[in-house]
């Protein structure tokens, strides 16, 4: 009877426990993915308890992409401006740390992606340009740029992060409509290095365009000369001090879902206290040593032989669109992609996975000796000085309910971190279009996957002498969904 209650409890405790961080938040996300802004806001203003869970910085990242979307740009910034900060002032919290080990990963207080934390400023600065405040928007210009040198200097002699240049290009844009043609040369620079080398998209013609421009603005002759050679193109003739332009960025899609997969581990007994957890269809080892327990213990702790351990995993969306321009006065500018966001996200966990796969066999192994000890020591209180058989039975009996019920609790808490920043876009594209003094139209078109006609809608912006203007636009649909429920 004992048995099937605690079965029944571990199936209820089961159904909540193994729905992903996206599908707890399905009305949210459901609402924005819709692009039913209002109620998405009023989905995370329901949650009473945002700015206070451990999950607060996905929180503000969200409520700062909806109220950007909004048109609420200052508003916006104050949400990014605390995520920001939580990313600058984050201390691991030993407690959080140690409960993560005997439950999982959502015990700690969520920290962004590397990726995520970088794409804080991108939002930042976009809001500024978009509130023609150059002089802010320079100040996240800046901050991407020492958050990139920490990156850097953090995967110095590992995985760079440095590949993904699409942070430098938009700093160079950010700098040249500044007026900072030299830093602006610079960033475009390192942007354009960076893309030949490590980029999972090409060389944007927009970027080579501006790279030669600075050269040649700045005098910068041998460079220009060899950058021209290498790129089989020339230089564009200076832009006046008085030329009219509009940067469009065009955001597609929506980044991917993390969810979570598991993998079976064979336990194998080994000399000297150690056990090891062996997969070999990936082909991991992980030994876990058990000095604690002499070899009758030792030899407990493996009945189970195989165990379960969940990891994270993303889960791509597809964007309905593949491609986009924008037309003005008769000509179509290409909107050409800068950053693929989805691989991005994909790239940052596979280069910590096998750091991902020893927290967990560290979190399966203490499990499991908690298993143990809760076993001999509820065995060992029950038995007490009494040397009746039966009362020895019942006392293995209830050592054996305790043990059994720390397992359930185990298996229902192994459980993958599947906390992500999931209303960015799956992919940034971008272009540089001329505008004409005074109000005019431009169109922006979005084509299907499908070949189907394009979606068109209609952008109205005054050229102003001199000035460069930031717009970007965001289309949300995706050609498949992440299923909300299990």
């Amino acid at each position: 009877m004992r048995l099937k209650i605690t079965l029944f409890l571990a199936g209820t405790l089961s159904l909540g426990a193994c729905m992903t961080y996206y599908q707890r938040n399905a009305a949210f996300q459901m609402a924005f993915q819709q692009g039913d802004l209002p109620r998405a806001e009023k989905e995370l203003l329901s949650d009473k308890k945002g700015e206070k869970r451990k999950t607060r910085l996905l929180y503000y990242l969200d409520r700062g992409v909806v109220h950007s979307l909004m048109g609420n740009y200052e508003l916006s910034n104050t949400f990014f401006e605390k995520a920001w900060l939580l990313t600058e002032d984050y201390q691991k919290n030993i407690g959080e740390e140690a409960l993560a080990l005997f439950s999982n990963p959502n015990a700690t207080e969520y920290q962004a992606e590397d990726h995520e934390a970088l794409l804080i400023n991108f939002y930042k600065a976009l809001n500024y340009l978009k509130l023609n405040d150059l002089e802010k928007a320079l100040v996240e210009v800046r901050r991407m740029n020492i958050r990139l040198n920490r990156l850097e200097d953090k995967y110095k002699g590992k995985a760079k992060y440095r590949d993904e240049p699409f942070i430098e290009n938009m700093m160079g844009l950010v700098y040249d409509a500044s007026g900072e043609t030299n830093n602006a040369f610079i960033a475009y620079r390192n942007a354009y290095e960076g893309y030949k080398k490590t980029s999972k998209v090409g060389v944007p013609m927009q970027l080579k365009k501006d790279l030669l421009r600075t050269a040649s603005s700045m005098g910068f002759v041998q460079e220009q000369q060899r950058l021209e050679q290498e790129m089989n193109m020339k230089a564009e003739k200076r832009a006046n001090s008085g030329s009219r332009q509009l940067v469009m960025l065009w955001m597609n899609g929506l980044s991917p879902v993390k969810s979570e997969w598991s993998l079976n581990f064979t336990v194998q007994k080994g000399q000297s206290g150690s056990l090891t957890f062996v997969n070999d269809q990936f082909g991991y080892s992980f030994p876990a040593v058990m000095n604690n327990y002499n070899p009758d213990q030792r030899a407990k702790l493996t009945d189970l032989e195989v165990v379960r351990v969940a990891f994270p995993k993303y889960v791509e969306r597809v964007p309905f669109f593949s491609s986009a321009t924008v037309d003005v006065n008769g000509k179509s500018y290409s909107l050409e992609q800068a950053m693929n966001v989805n691989a991005v996200a994909f790239q940052c966990l596979e280069q910590r996975m096998v750091l991902e796969v020893g927290k967990a066999i560290t979190r399966l192994a203490l499990k499991q000796a908690l298993q143990y000890a809760v076993k001999e020591g509820t065995t060992a209180a029950a038995k007490g000085d009494s040397k009746n058989p039966q009362n020895q039975q019942k006392a293995e009996n209830i050592g054996d309910l305790a043990g059994f019920a720390i397992g359930v609790m185990n298996a229902v808490t192994e459980k993958a971190d599947t906390r992500a920043w999931m209303t960015l876009p799956h992919s940034i594209s971008y272009t540089r279009v001329p505008l004409e003094r005074g109000e005019q139209t431009l169109m922006l078109k979005a084509f299907p996957q499908n070949g189907g006609n394009p979606s068109q809608i209609e952008l109205r912006f005054t050229g102003k002498d001199g000035v460069t203007l930031f717009h970007s636009y965001h289309h949300l649909q995706s050609s498949n969904s992440y299923p909300m429920y299990r």
